[in-house]
């Protein structure tokens, strides 16, 4: 560590003075405030097992102080209003954020129905809701499927708001593959809002792909009713995939999809361990996989 001009101050109710040092003329900092102890917290927190470690930290000290953390938010908030709208429209724009509102929005339409009569399936709760999102994301990324399927990728958006009064075409949507079939792991499918505006006056290339994506989930829905519920991580997940959805895609998914569902496989094994160091190693490698493809 550099060496700095050092002055002790007494603070109330401390037993001992603390140290301050002088980083530049008349600028005093803790020694953990200094460029080189902020560097080293950087670097250390970049890495994702001391982040999941942190986190396991954090997780233990919040559950064992639940009341007094919650009272102190609750007065936080009461006191700085704007700080609280910020904190909502960062949660509103984050992906998980905007996800966790579609799911909201859908679970409402599906209770009331279409056009406020006959409500239809709602299969999902807020986790599977967000499982059904990332298993998704494997296959086509950030891209609209029907727009991949279709030969011209969208990559979709989640910004809250709208622009011009008029809602955002790029940004993530829900979609019924059949409409009034209901919400369900077949027939729901996460697309950009143009295309889910633009189903009205379908062109025959976006009934194809509709077509398309439909068959795919069909297949999908067979290999779950044949090895059960959950295929994700199950021991017989693999050889499923190869023996049966593999046949049933095009050829070049065939590759990206079985190392999808290795990647898959891993993360549902630490889930299930509540290894939370390998969860996000196994997440680390997802993103990499998405960087990539």
């Amino acid at each position: 560590m550099k060496k700095y001009n050092i002055k002790y101050i007494q603070k109330p109710g401390n037993k001992l003075p603390t140290p301050l040092y002088e980083i530049s003329p008349g600028t005093w900092v803790t020694r953990g405030n200094t460029p080189e102890a902020r560097a080293y917290k950087k670097k250390y927190n970049e890495d994702p097992i001391n982040a999941a470690k942190g986190k396991l930290r954090w997780k233990k000290y919040h559950a064992k102080n639940k009341d007094i953390l919650a009272e102190k938010r609750r007065l936080s908030f009461k006191q700085n209003k704007q700080h609280k709208k910020k904190i909502a429209d960062n949660y509103n724009n984050s992906e998980y954020g905007f996800i966790m509102n579609i799911y909201a929005s859908a679970k409402q339409d599906a209770r009331k129905g279409r056009h406020g009569r006959n409500p239809f399936p709602f299969e999902f709760n807020r986790k599977t809701w967000w499982e059904h999102w990332l298993r998704q994301k494997l296959e086509y990324g950030m891209n609209c499927p029907y727009s991949v399927l279709m030969g011209e990728p969208i990559k979709m958006t989640h910004i809250r708001g709208k622009r011009d009064n008029k809602t955002i075409p790029t940004n993530i949507s829900r979609d019924q593959i059949w409409p009034g079939a209901g919400y369900t792991k077949t027939n729901l499918v996460f697309c950009s809002n143009k295309f889910n505006c633009a189903k009205g006056s379908i062109d025959p290339l976006g009934c194809q792909a509709v077509i398309k994506l439909y068959n795919q989930r069909m297949t999908e829905s067979n290999i779950s009713t044949k090895i059960g519920e959950e295929i994700y991580g199950s021991k017989h997940h693999l050889k499923a995939i190869k023996e049966h959805l593999l046949n049933a895609l095009p050829k070049e998914y065939k590759i990206k999809i079985m190392n999808m569902a290795y990647l898959q496989s891993k993360l549902e094994k630490a889930k299930e361990n509540n290894d939370l160091i390998a969860t996000k190693r196994v997440e680390l490698e997802i993103k990499n996989f998405y960087e990539k493809k």
